[in-house]
């Protein structure tokens, strides 16, 4: 029993965890120009990054993405492996912030540089570039309303172009609709021109009790 117990835990140990899936988008998501670089965190720690630049290759807006990341020994056997978030970097600051997508999607034909950080890796770790797969993603549902128009805003707008009729009927609205502003702008002008009229009446009425009363002195 101690045997079988034993070589269970060995075969266990040797077998490679499996990866889950990729989603069905992570293929347009393309990873180049990656560099591993390594730093010191504020409490002393070593902490190890991957950049690289991402570029969105289909069409759609991705708003996160997580990529399984697998560390090889000497052997090329997996000595570690991770699935970790990434991070786009945004240069706007005076330093490079790692933010989600959600905070700064992804648009489709768009590129942009990404990190993936770890805070440790296996003593096994061969020193060579890991395997790096993106796996999960999340894309927007809903159409760009900038981009998209609603098929029968497109076909109003053909019948308007392509029908004479249509054509005939657009310009007698617009026509009258001019008419009707040229009207209002005409009465509202006529009644700023009564209320002149009538206070510069009130004024020279105002002038001629003042004559009036500077006979009486006399």
């Amino acid at each position: 029993m101690v045997v079988v117990v034993g070589v269970i835990a060995l075969l266990t140990r040797g077998s490679p965890k499996r990866t889950a899936t990729p989603h069905p988008y992570a293929a347009n998501l393309k990873l180049s120009d990656l560099k591993m670089s390594a730093a010191e965190n504020f409490v002393g720690a070593s902490v190890t990054y991957i950049d690289g630049t991402v570029t969105n290759t289909g069409d759609k807006t991705v708003t996160h993405a997580a990529v399984h990341v697998a560390f090889r020994n000497s052997l090329g056997e997996v000595a570690q492996a991770e699935d970790v978030a990434l991070h786009v970097l945004q240069t706007s600051g005076p330093y490079p912030d790692a933010v989600d997508l959600s905070v700064s999607p992804l648009a489709p034909g768009q590129s942009k540089p990404f990190r993936l950080t770890f805070e440790h890796i296996s003593s096994d770790w061969n020193q060579a570039y890991p395997d790096l797969q993106v796996t999960d993603v999340s894309v927007r549902q809903f159409a760009d309303l900038r981009q998209a128009k609603p098929v029968g805003h497109r076909q109003d707008s053909s019948l308007v172009s392509h029908h004479p009729r249509s054509k005939a009927a657009y310009r007698s609205v617009r026509s009258t609709l001019f008419q009707l502003t040229l009207e209002v702008v005409f009465d509202l002008m006529e009644e700023v021109i009564a209320v002149v009229r009538a206070a510069d009446a009130v004024s020279l009425i105002g002038i001629d009790h003042k004559a009036e009363l500077l006979a009486g002195f006399d």
